[in-house]
């Protein structure tokens, strides 16, 4: 059977290489035509119209009465014509889709495949296509590679032969581009063999659009000044066609992995163009609005569900959260882009943005790849983009950026999605990656449907914990929530496992891409594991495999994991006995009462559970005749029994009971330098906001860092206030407390510089004890007003003297940790308090900020930041930053 041509490829070999307005004739005698298409055959005439005959038999002589010399031009799809036509001729060869339709159109003189400079894919059997196309061309066997071929005489100057000559380009090849809306044909064009430009020919107004999109977005990028992305250069602009530069050269590589190559590109894009603003200030929720009311006017059947689907999850998304967006390709695909000497290569940038959230180009490379190529699952979508994500560049990014990995990969789906169903809605006939793509793109939004109930990166790495976890004996001690869900923000998790896991556990947590910084605190018996999470959170993990309290062991912790089981939620905790006793021994041990929700919890057991703890205990520990509700409510009456019983157990004598005492003096040194905590400083006029914003940030630190906070009024207090020695204690601290700032009438530099003596004191000796006391016991220490008043400010203090003196002498006080200026402009700071007036309010807020560049370039161990307190809610989030690294 001969070959079926469609008619839509008919209308690209008039578009691309013969002529633009054309009056169709077709001998067709065998039916080989397919009218696929519900356009016309037939042109409108004018003054330009070309007579063009297509012809399915090389034996015609006369068409409708119509001698063959009067067509301008004649297309052959069986080889020479038999009768002699007064035009020149030029073969082609084409090379069918899977579809029968035509992909690559060539001239037969053309004595190299460069149109494979068309086909970038990097899979195996691509490269075995790549390879046998070569060969063919070489040993002049193409037939051997073509589908069909076809002859064209031409009367009239082909358009083609225009264009190459216009331009000094000696032959060409030609892409038909993919079916749809969006479709272009590509002229690769080459000189000696080699591929020097292409240009886009569009072949409806929605192609032109994008055409014309991508040549004003090049010129927009030409101004970005990229390292690290290469981009075609737009040569001319040719009416409706557009001619760009190749970017490939002979070093380039097609790679189907992103790689480092492509995350650093990514980087410094966004490095260029990243803004931050409110969702619903951007196009982004419009346009996906726009897409699926469009494709459910179409009413498909195959796309109905989808789009049911895709208006649930947008329903989901609050508008009024901020962002990060940036530069996007919108077809950042292998196929698009080519690794070259450590940059990208990148083209087709007809669907670019200005501005989208960061990472779409990241989830679209992956997604396209992992779908049309390797035809991975949606599990296997998620996993590699979790690994993708893990890489520190991108982590880098995500922190950077304040971005909510989960929102952006959601809005990804949404744009994605909807942009494309739309499209696929108003086809008449998909293509099966079609198919494809919207059964994983149903999937995927199933998925995240589903994810309602886990909605912050801490819950999101607990589960993903437990998923790793249940390749490993392990249980969750003390784990009453039942589900991670229940488990709050401020609790920390005690996990019982074998000490040879704990290296992997730890690996895994940290390449989560959730998380953007990690610290390991090891000891004999346990290694804590603090992680801090991309949006902020904190979660610490005591990952167990010994049960000590000091330097006693105080039960067998293989016995537990061995006998560990699964609770009605799929996690594993250790049976009651064993839950109770570790509970029961950890308060006890540490004289404290068990809390009353423990108590709650083992009382609400069942009768069979609460009977298997009493007997447990009455055996192992002699409490007999005791029921669970008397050991629970008094067993710090137990104590010295418990310790008598647990010091002759075999696993705390002899020399194990040695060896135990000094792993515990080993662990008491780690723990002193790993418990240490840090001291932060506020300074400010009155009316910065000093007390507001360190009250917050108090709650904030207590309940992201899990460490114990304490402020202290201006100095260490060690030594009493100067008046106490004339009042007392109590009226000194009355009268300070009442007293207006800047008030005191002290004049004399000798008083000052006892007074100024005494306080210098106070802080040379008090920052030594206020280390002792709280830093190196994990506090973080919270000054309102310091040191610095003493410099800028001292008429608060009743002192007068030069602002050098107190200055040079900081150099020899303790530094803080980080030291923070709040402030803001005059009239924000009076319409809060008006105890200074707008000009000291300039003066001192001048010399404060001087001080702070001053000090934070000259002492290089603590960080001095001037922040402009507004909002609260903002200058608490710029803290919480500040104290990331401290913490």
């Amino acid at each position: 059977m001969k070959n079926q041509i469609l008619l839509t490829d008919i209308k690209i070999v008039l578009k691309t290489i013969v002529a633009e307005n054309v009056e169709l004739f077709f001998f067709d005698p065998h039916n080989q035509l397919v009218e696929n298409t519900t356009l016309s055959k037939q042109v409108l005439k004018s003054e330009k119209t070309s007579k063009v005959l297509v012809t399915f038999k090389k034996e015609v002589s006369v068409y409708k009465n119509i001698s063959l010399n009067e067509f301008d031009y004649i297309i052959s799809f069986d080889g020479k014509l038999t009768q002699e036509v007064h035009s020149k001729n030029n073969s082609f060869s084409y090379i069918n889709n899977t579809n029968k339709s035509i992909r690559w159109i060539f001239p037969n003189n053309l004595k190299t495949p460069t149109f494979l400079n068309l086909f970038n894919t990097s899979s195996l059997k691509a490269k075995i296509y790549k390879a046998l196309t070569k060969i063919a061309f070489a040993c002049n066997l193409k037939s051997l590679i073509s589908s069909g071929e076809f002859v064209l005489y031409s009367k009239k100057q082909l358009k083609i032969n225009k264009l190459l000559n216009n331009n000094q380009f000696s032959n060409y090849s030609i892409f038909t581009g993919t079916v749809g809306p969006n479709r272009k044909a590509i002229i690769e064009l080459n000189n000696n063999e080699k591929t020097e430009h292409f240009i886009k020919l569009p072949l409806s107004k929605k192609a032109q659009q994008l055409i014309n999109h991508e040549l004003s977005f090049l010129k927009y990028l030409e101004t970005k000044k990229l390292d690290l992305i290469e981009t075609p250069v737009v040569s001319k602009h040719l009416g409706q066609k557009e001619l760009t530069s190749n970017v490939k050269n002979n070093s380039s590589k097609s790679v189907s992995k992103i790689s480092q190559v492509h995350f650093n590109a990514l980087e410094e894009l966004y490095s260029k163009s990243v803004i931050h603003q409110q969702l619903r200030w951007n196009n982004l929720l419009k346009d996906i609005n726009l897409n699926i009311h469009s494709a459910q006017k179409a009413n498909k059947k195959e796309t109905n569900n989808i789009l049911s689907k895709l208006v649930e999850l947008k329903n989901r998304i609050n508008p009024s959260q901020q962002l990060a967006f940036g530069i996007c390709h919108n077809d950042f695909t292998p196929w698009n882009t080519y690794v070259c000497n450590n940059k990208l290569q990148v083209y087709d940038w007809e669907l670019a943005s200005k501005s989208m959230p960061l990472l779409f180009d990241l989830f679209h490379f992956i997604f396209q790849n992992e779908v049309l190529v390797n035809r991975s699952s949606i599990e296997q979508i998620n996993l590699k983009i979790e690994k993708t994500l893990a890489n520190k560049t991108i982590k880098r990014l995500v922190k950077r950026n304040n971005i909510n990995v989960r929102l952006n990969y959601q809005l990804y789906l949404l744009h994605n999605i909807a942009y494309y169903t739309n499209i696929y809605a108003k086809q008449e006939n998909l293509h099966t990656q079609a198919y494809w793509l919207l059964s994983i793109w149903e999937q995927a939004l199933t998925l995240e449907l589903n994810k309602h109930n886990v909605t912050t990166s801490r819950e999101d790495l607990i589960v993903s914990l437990n998923k790793f976890l249940s390749k490993k004996p392990h249980a969750f001690l003390k784990f009453h929530e039942q589900v991670f869900t229940n488990v709050k923000e401020s609790s920390d998790l005690d996990i019982l496992v074998n000490k040879k896991d704990i290296n992997s556990i730890i690996k895994f947590c940290k390449n989560q891409y959730v998380v953007n910084s990690s610290t390991v605190h090891k000891r004999s018996f346990m290694t804590t594991l603090e992680l801090k999470l991309n949006d902020g959170r904190f979660l610490s993990l005591d990952l167990i495999h010994k049960f000590k309290r000091k330097t006693l062991v105080m039960m067998d912790g293989k016995t537990a994991l061995k006998a560990a089981k699964l609770n009605p939620f799929g996690i594993s905790v250790p049976v009651p006995a064993h839950d109770f006793e570790y509970t029961f021994l950890f308060y006890t041990l540490n004289n404290a009462a068990i809390p009353k929700k423990y108590k709650e919890f083992f009382l609400n057991m069942n009768a069979k559970a609460i009977q298997e703890i009493e007997n447990h205990m009455h055996v192992k520990y002699d409490l007999f005749g005791l029921n669970l509700k008397n050991i629970l409510n008094n067993n710090l009456e137990f104590r010295n029994i418990i310790e008598h019983n647990i010091e002759n157990d075999k696993a705390n004598f002899s020399l194990k009971g040695i060896q135990n005492k000094i792993s515990y003096l080993f662990d008491s040194v780690k723990n002193i330098k790993n418990r240490r905590g840090f001291i932060v400083t506020f300074s400010g006029v009155d009316g910065a906001g000093k007390s507001t914003i360190i009250e917050s940030l108090k709650l904030q630190i207590a309940r992201k860092y899990r460490k114990k906070v304490i402020v202290i009024r201006h100095r260490p207090s060690l030594l009493p206030i100067i008046s106490s020695f004339k009042y007392g204690k109590k009226e000194a601290e009355k009268r300070t407390t009442h007293k207006l700032p800047r008030t005191g009438t002290n004049k004399n530099k000798l008083s000052s510089l006892l007074r100024f003596s005494y306080y210098y004191l106070d802080y040379v000796i008090g920052q030594f004890y206020i280390q002792a006391k709280y830093v190196l016991r994990g506090y973080v220490v919270l000054y309102d007003r310091y040191y610095f008043d003493f410099i800028n400010d001292a008429k608060r203090s009743n002192i007068q003297l030069p602002a050098a003196l107190p200055k040079f002498l900081y150099r020899f006080i303790l530094k803080p940790k980080l030291n923070i200026f709040l402030h803001a402009k005059p009239e924000v700071i009076l319409s809060r308090k008006q105890e200074l007036n707008e000009i000291a309010i300039k003066t001192l807020t001048n010399k404060y900020i001087h001080l702070f560049n001053e000090f934070d370039s000259r002492f290089k161990d603590s960080n001095y930041r001037s922040i402009e307190n507004i909002e609260q809610e903002k200058t608490v989030n710029k803290l919480l930053d500040e104290l990331s690294d401290a913490a």
